[in-house]
C-alpha cells in the first residue's frame, strides 16, 4: 500500500509549513479495543469522551492523535495502519488547526451531546464518517461556525472508502475555551435531526443484515456490501416501504439470492401494492413460491473470491 495514503503525509508537511497542527481522529466504536495498537506503537492520543459519563468507555471512544509531533517513521506506520481501518470502516477523519492538542480536544468535546426539539439530549457521534459529511451540511451557518470555527481543514474517508474534503477555512479562529456546559451547546431542529437519522438508516440496515447472515457475508468488501444494500433499499423505498422492518425483509430476500428474487414476477407483483403493516408484509414474503428463495445464490457465494474456500459438505 502506498505510504502516501490519502495524501496525508504531504498534507502534514503543508500543515507544519503553515505552523498549524495536523490531527487524526479514529472512531473507536467501529474499532473496539484498537487503542491498544496505538499504545503498542507508542502513539499518544486523547479520548473525546473524557469529562463525560462515557469517560470509562475508552475502548469505543473517539481517539484524537496529533500527527505533527510524531517522528516520520512512526507517523508513516500510524497512517498506514489507520488508513487500512478507514478503508474497512467509516471511522477515519483528519483536521488542521492552530490549536494545541488539549485545547483542540476540549473544543471538540463541546459537541459530544446535542439537544433536540423535544427537550431530549442525544450523544452525537459526528466523527462516524457516515455522519460527518451530513453533520457539516445540516448545521446552520452559526452552528457550523461554532463547531468548525477553529478548524482550517476537515477531510475523511467516507463510507465508500473515498477520501473527501469537507471543510476548508484558511482564516480559522480560536477554539471554545470555556468549561463543558451543563446543557448541549447545539440544538438540532426536526429537519436537521431527520437528515442525520437518514444518514444512519443504511448503517442500521447493514447491521441487522449482518446479524442474520453467516460469517462469509462479513468477508465481502464493505464498499460492495454498502452498494448492494443501498441499491435494494432504494428499490424498497421506491415501492413505498418507508419503515425499516419491511425494508429489512425485502433486502434480506435480495441478499440471500444475489438480487435475483427482486426480479421474480411474484416479487415484482407483491411490490406493486405491498402490505402496509410489517407483520402482513413478512407473512406475504413467507408465502412467496419456493422458487423465489432459490432463484439465486446468496451474495457471499456468488461473489466469493476465487482463492477463498467454498462451504464444506460433511
Amino acid at each position: 500500500m502506498s505510504q502516501d495514503l490519502f495524501g496525508i503525509p504531504a498534507w502534514i508537511e503543508d500543515c507544519s509549513a503553515r505552523q498549524h497542527r495536523a490531527y487524526l481522529l479514529i472512531d473507536g466504536a467501529l474499532n473496539e479495543g484498537q487503542q491498544r495498537k496505538l499504545q503498542a506503537m507508542r502513539v499518544g492520543f486523547v479520548s473525546l469522551f473524557e469529562g463525560s459519563p462515557e469517560d470509562v468507555l475508552l475502548d469505543i471512544a473517539p481517539w484524537l492523535i496529533e500527527l505533527t509531533q510524531l517522528a516520520t517513521t512512526q507517523r508513516l506506520a500510524l497512517i498506514k495502519w489507520a488508513g487500512s481501518l478507514g478503508r474497512q470502516r467509516p471511522c477515519l477523519s483528519w483536521y488542521e488547526s492552530a490549536c494545541e492538542r488539549d485545547a483542540f480536544a476540549r473544543h471538540l468535546r463541546h459537541f459530544h451531546y446535542v439537544g433536540l426539539s423535544d427537550d431530549q439530549i442525544m450523544l452525537m457521534r459526528w466523527y462516524d464518517t457516515r455522519i460527518l459529511p451530513v453533520w457539516l451540511q445540516v448545521l446552520t451557518h452559526a452552528q457550523r461556525q461554532l463547531f468548525a470555527g477553529c478548524i482550517n481543514h476537515i477531510a475523511c474517508v467516507d463510507a465508500e472508502g473515498i477520501m473527501r474534503v469537507l471543510h476548508a477555512n484558511p482564516a480559522a479562529g480560536r477554539p471554545l475555551e470555556s468549561e463543558l456546559p451543563d446543557a448541549p451547546l447545539l440544538e438540532l431542529d426536526d429537519q436537521q435531526f431527520g437528515l442525520l437519522l437518514e444518514a444512519r438508516a443504511l448503517d442500521t440496515l447493514m447491521y441487522e443484515i449482518g446479524l442474520r447472515a453467516p460469517g462469509r457475508w462479513h468477508r465481502l468488501p464493505h464498499r460492495r456490501l454498502l452498494e448492494f444494500v443501498s441499491q435494494h433499499r432504494d428499490l424498497a423505498l421506491g415501492a413505498g416501504l418507508k419503515d425499516q422492518e419491511r425494508q429489512l425483509y425485502y433486502v434480506l430476500l435480495a441478499v440471500f439470492t444475489s438480487g435475483k428474487a427482486a426480479q421474480h414476477p411474484a416479487v415484482v407483483e407483491l411490490m406493486k401494492a405491498p402490505p402496509t403493516e410489517a407483520a402482513q408484509f413478512i407473512e406475504a414474503i413467507k408465502q412467496l413460491p419456493g422458487e423465489v428463495f432459490v432463484s439465486g445464490e446468496p451474495l457471499w457465494m456468488s461473489e466469493m473470491a476465487p482463492d477463498e474456500p467454498g462451504p464444506r459438505h460433511e
